[in-house]
């Protein structure tokens, strides 16, 4: 069996693809910056309005890069799915003076950006380069989802969802996933949905 493993960080995506007729320690291995990261230095290199489409992905530094953008007076146009990104509390999102947009609607007149925390198309490329096909039967994935609660913190639900979890001992795999995720955690779903049609473990 091939397995594709990705840890995304908030600095690093570690990737890992390991093959079990090899021993582990021969499994390919890459750290690379971390999407939000990617995203960020994509943001901060344009100087007009933007749109950022895509998915729910990990926040930090593309939220900073956002806001930087809309500090020096450009617009920025989310959809209702990748304004997520900024805070699951839309409303909050349109009171930072990002502009939410329908999920369809198209603004050819400003680059787009794609927001997504897993590139299968980068990661096949950048193995390529070594000679390695991207060829897995099953991926996981590891995103650090808060979840979201209407009227909860996003800490204080993510704390109460791991204090349920540990009510008694388990095995780390019952702390996963297996090609669903319950609807609160929206970062999952993000890359569930990026992910469609593989054999996906998130957690």
């Amino acid at each position: 069996m091939k397995i594709l493993a990705i840890d995304v960080g908030t600095g690093t995506q570690d990737i890992m693809l390991y093959d079990s007729q090899d021993p582990m320690e021969n499994a390919v291995k890459m750290v690379l910056p971390s999407p939000t990261k990617i995203m960020a230095n994509r943001i901060r290199k344009y100087h007009h309005d933007l749109f950022l489409s895509g998915e729910t992905m990990g926040g930090g530094p593309v939220n900073k890069a956002i806001k930087n953008h809309l500090d020096r007076g450009y617009r920025v146009f989310m959809t209702d799915i990748s304004a997520r990104t900024v805070r699951d509390d839309l409303e909050r999102v349109r009171s930072s003076g990002v502009e939410i947009v329908p999920a369809l609607e198209k603004h050819p007149e400003i680059p787009e950006l794609e927001l997504k925390d897993v590139d299968l198309a980068a990661i096949k490329e950048a193995l390529l380069n070594f000679d390695v096909e991207l060829d897995f039967d099953r991926i996981g994935v590891a995103v650090q989802d808060h979840g979201y609660q209407e009227g909860t913190g996003d800490r204080n639900f993510r704390f109460q969802k791991i204090r349920e979890k540990l009510d008694i001992p388990r095995a780390p795999e019952e702390f996963a996933y297996f090609g669903e995720a319950p609807e609160y955690f929206t970062r999952m779903q993000g890359v569930l949905r990026t992910l469609k049609g593989y054999k996906t473990t998130i957690m």
